[in-house]
């Protein structure tokens, strides 16, 4: 198999750490998406929501159903903080 096999990666929190691997991810080629429970107040949102839209990470408001079920099929036991 050649290229990058992974296309698509959703990041449950967005941190310092989050922040870096949304970029890098992206800036690979992979579609990112992140979540983080910050978003739901100021100050962190707006903060984040720029640090997202220049890492070129989508902004999810939910985690969605299709990543939590993938993490359960890879025997992920939660979903926790990068």
């Amino acid at each position: 198999m050649s290229g990058n096999p992974i296309r698509e990666v959703a990041l449950i929190g967005f941190g310092e750490a989050g922040g870096i691997f949304g970029q890098d991810l992206a800036v690979a080629a992979v579609d990112v998406a992140m979540f983080d429970v910050l978003l739901g107040s100021e100050p962190s949102r707006t903060p984040m929501l720029v640090k997202a839209r220049n890492a070129k990470v989508a902004v999810r408001h939910q985690v969605e159903r299709r990543y939590w079920r993938a993490s359960q099929r890879a025997g992920v036991s939660g979903i926790g903080h990068v």
